[in-house]
């Protein structure tokens, strides 16, 4: 039967085929795929990587449904986890004082991307719904902003340890939404979480001094 293609995946190219048997120049067996269930379909998966003149390789096969390889919510969620979602930072000073609200925040972004899956043309967008912080000194929060930069002061965090350097850092949930072949928008039940990395404050200790008055 036809060849279908299947995730848009660098640097490879993937595909479904029924069979080796199909007239497809270089088959050297004839090998099809037995499925338990009489209603499903054998599909062998192939790869070669893009942009090359490369000889399909076989590398796994799966049994779907008489239409084929199905496109469902679990198969976009997968593809998501495969491109994966960027971490973010946790943005402060690199020093502040002990006992002092510091204004922290992360620079968050909707991520789109449009792939080829199953036969497919699937946009996708994941924006951050909900950011957990953790402040490094053994507290925790969570918001569904990501703060601003200094004057504004969505967010901030005391640290009441002085000449320490905590490293706080920030996991962010994204909400994602698709929609297949330019229809309509829908949002997947399961969200995803990317954890961001580490980043580095110094706490110091205001010390009082006397002015000369005069």
């Amino acid at each position: 039967s036809e060849s279908q293609p299947i995730a848009d995946a660098s640097p490879w190219e993937y595909r479904f085929r029924e069979s080796s048997c199909d007239g497809e120049p270089g088959a050297t067996a004839c090998l099809r795929v037995a499925c338990p269930d009489i209603n499903q379909v054998g599909y062998l998966v192939e790869r070669r990587l893009r942009d090359s003149t490369d000889a399909w390789q076989l590398v796994g096969t799966t049994c779907e449904d008489v239409d084929g390889p199905v496109l469902t919510e679990a198969r976009i969620l997968e593809e998501v986890r495969r491109i994966g979602l960027p971490s973010m930072s946790v943005e402060t000073p690199p020093e502040t004082f002990v006992n002092y609200e510091t204004v922290v925040y992360t620079e968050a972004e909707t991520f789109a991307r449009t792939v080829n899956l199953l036969g497919f043309t699937v946009d996708i967008e994941a924006t951050p719904s909900q950011f957990h912080w953790t402040y490094g000194d053994g507290t925790t929060e969570t918001t569904t902003t990501a703060g601003r930069p200094y004057p504004a002061t969505d967010i901030t965090h005391t640290w009441t340890d002085a000449h320490r350097t905590f490293h706080p850092s920030v996991d962010v949930t994204y909400q994602i939404r698709f929609r297949v072949d330019g229809g309509d928008w829908q949002t997947l039940a399961d969200t995803i979480l990317a954890q961001g990395p580490d980043s580095d404050i110094r706490i110091r200790e205001a010390t009082g001094m006397l002015a000369n008055m005069h």
